[in-house]
């Protein structure tokens, strides 16, 4: 029924580490991951396809985007 979810962080770098590392034990690695000039940084977690999104904003809104399959 989900097919995937996204936050916004504030520190991609730590934030990236952090989920890598929280993610790990569930078979979750980085499926896909952009730093675009002059765009948004964003890293896409899952086993297979990218299931848990992050992406950096420079004030974390506390916006959650979930996509239904």
């Amino acid at each position: 029924m989900l097919d995937h979810v996204g936050i916004s962080v504030r520190d991609m770098e730590r934030s990236r580490a952090f989920y890598l590392a929280v993610l790990a034990p569930l078979g979750y690695g980085i499926v896909m991951e952009a730093n675009p000039p002059g765009g948004h940084a964003y890293v896409g977690f899952g086993a297979g396809k990218p299931e848990f999104w992050i992406g950096d904003a420079p004030i974390a809104t506390g916006h959650l985007h979930v996509a239904f399959a």
